[in-house]
């Protein structure tokens, strides 16, 4: 089995194997405003703690 590039499998959104990933992420929250389409939003900045930013 051959070796995997550096930054393979990486969380670090930085990492240059994630850059389609972050750029489609940043597409889709561009295009589709999900925020002002869901009922409930929340931030998970920290996840010990989670809170409801958002209630419609």
């Amino acid at each position: 089995m051959g070796r995997r590039g550096a930054g393979y499998g990486s969380p670090d959104p930085a990492a240059a194997r994630n850059r389609r990933y972050v750029m489609g992420n940043e597409l889709y929250f561009h295009e589709a405003d999900p925020e002002a389409r869901a009922g409930v939003v929340l931030d998970n900045t920290d996840l010990t703690d989670p809170r409801v930013v958002v209630a419609h």
